[in-house]
């Protein structure tokens, strides 16, 4: 079994509307008093996309710099988890992952429209970022009709 949380798991928050690091914490301290006690049932559709510090076009090599402008979205089914500030410079000691972006909506045609929103309306400036890649992909009919694969 595999107790550590992942970096996707804000997607299973979000569908199945469970915390799990408040459940995994709450299990460790008083496995007999936790109220996670069946498989929560999933309801709509969540994307993840994580935003990193690199250049698509230049094989996503790491792109350091100082990040000058920062402005994540905000709105109902949008989620962001990031741990960068405007000003902050971004190195490449450590892994380039500036945030990562987490929509949920009732179904996948919705979701897909507010990852659409949620990227447009991100701006990170300072350092290049893979973020063009996203929004390419989430209009492309492929991803629409979940035709593609993973080597899209």
């Amino acid at each position: 079994m595999n107790t550590r949380l992942q970096v996707e798991h804000p997607v299973t928050e979000l569908v199945t509307g469970v915390d799990l690091v408040w459940a995994q914490i709450t299990q460790a301290l008083a496995p007999k008093e936790t109220t996670l006690r069946e498989t929560p049932s999933a309801r709509g559709h969540a994307i993840e996309v994580r935003i990193y510090a690199e250049d698509p076009a230049q094989g996503f090599i790491p792109t350091p710099g100082k990040v000058s402008r920062l402005k994540w979205p905000t709105g109902p089914g949008i989620r962001v988890e990031s741990g960068i500030e405007e000003g902050q410079t971004i190195g490449t000691q450590f892994d380039s992952m500036l945030g990562k972006l987490i929509v949920h909506a009732p179904n996948r045609d919705h979701a897909i429209a507010r990852m659409k929103f949620a990227l447009e309306e991100t701006l990170i400036f300072g350092v290049g970022t893979n973020q063009t890649i996203f929004v390419r992909s989430v209009i492309i009919r492929e991803f629409m009709k979940v035709a593609c694969t993973r080597h899209f």
